[in-house]
């Protein structure tokens, strides 16, 4: 990370060349995939990013295109919320620009009668995606033993701590709930 940092500054070719190094960090398939890296574009300012999962460990670097911040993460979870926590604090004590501007929400408490509704299998892509209701509220089930608790900020908006998703029950004019989006994309009820 360091060795690109310094190659696209043009201070080091121990590794790559300048040329080359611009090259790896210009997307290519989309608007985040490099070569061998992703980009986050975090409003307005680039950053480089890739991860890693063994057998008993995770790992994450994310290093700036333009400024020389960067980190390395290695736990023996899978607990993304965890290592994005372990990211943004570290962004926000060395004051990475632009990289972690939280948006607060105020989290509502809903009726177990509401709560109730919500709870079935939904089909969104080619995953179903159980909601439960527990004790301490709703969660859904993301799979591999993932599950995440859903907050909600009204009747039908929640949040999850693991994504930044745009979430929404949606419910018919008769009252049914026939399914959630995620940002623009529709999870379908099935049950």
């Amino acid at each position: 990370m360091i060795e690109t940092q310094l190659a696209l500054s043009g201070k080091s070719h121990e590794v790559l060349s300048k040329k080359m190094t611009e090259t790896r960090l210009t997307p290519y398939i989309d608007s985040s995939a490099a070569l061998g890296v992703f980009i986050q574009n975090k409003n307005g300012t680039k950053y480089f990013t890739h991860g890693g999962v063994d057998e008993g460990f995770v790992s994450q670097y994310v290093g700036s295109v333009e400024e020389g911040s960067g980190v390395v993460v290695m736990t023996n979870t899978y607990n993304t919320a965890l290592f994005n926590e372990i990211i943004n604090s570290v962004a926000t004590t060395y004051h990475w620009k632009n990289f972690y501007t939280p948006v607060i929400k105020k989290e509502i408490s809903l009726p177990v009668s509401l709560l109730q509704t919500y709870v079935g299998k939904y089909k969104w892509r080619t995953d179903t995606l159980p909601v439960i209701l527990k004790n301490d509220g709703l969660y859904i089930d993301v799979g591999d033993g993932g599950e995440w608790k859903m907050y909600f900020t009204d009747n039908t908006h929640w949040f999850v701590l693991e994504n930044k998703a745009d979430l929404n029950f949606i419910i018919d004019a008769s009252k049914t709930v026939t399914g959630f989006t995620i940002d623009k994309e529709t999870a379908t009820k099935l049950e």
